[in-house]
Order: structure tokens, then sequence, then C-alpha cells
């Protein structure tokens, strides 16, 4: 399953992913908004914030494990748990 899309080479940055957990505050970013095509009724989030915006790597990395561990086998989060 997808849990992330990113923008494509040479395009503005932005980054799309279900947020089951934080969509809420996720929203209230000035650069965020539902994913378009009806994922946004299921959780997914869309950032397309300008140069100055961008979040920290922190947060970008919170955000795809967040949807990561959303959309992926219970096998491969356990997996991943047992890493950390």
């Amino acid at each position: 399953k997808t849990f992330a899309y990113l923008s494509g080479a040479g395009k503005s940055f932005g980054l799309s992913c279900k947020l089951p957990y934080t969509s809420y505050e996720a929203l209230q970013l000035p650069f965020a908004a539902p994913t378009p095509y009806g994922l946004g009724k299921s959780g997914w989030v869309s950032f397309s914030p300008g140069e100055d915006e961008i979040p920290s790597f922190d947060q970008l990395k919170a955000w795809v494990e967040e949807s990561y561990r959303a959309q992926a086998p219970k096998k491969l989060v356990k997996e991943l748990d047992e890493r950390l």
C-alpha cells in the first residue's frame, strides 16, 4: 500500500500522507489541506509549504512514520517496532 506521495523532481516540495492521529493538528498549518480525490476524508493530508515554511526533518519523519504505520501490514509494523 502507498503511505506517502512526494512531489516530482524539479517541482516545489510537496508531501501527502495519512495521519489518523495528528491530521487535525496538521491541518491547522497554513500550507496543509485535505488531500484531493477523496483521500482527505480518510485522513490524508497534503503539505505544500513555501521554501521558508518547510517543516523540520524530525516533523516530516514523524508524519511519514505515522502514515507508514497506518498503511503497512501489522507484521511489518511489528518488525519496525522490534528494530527500535
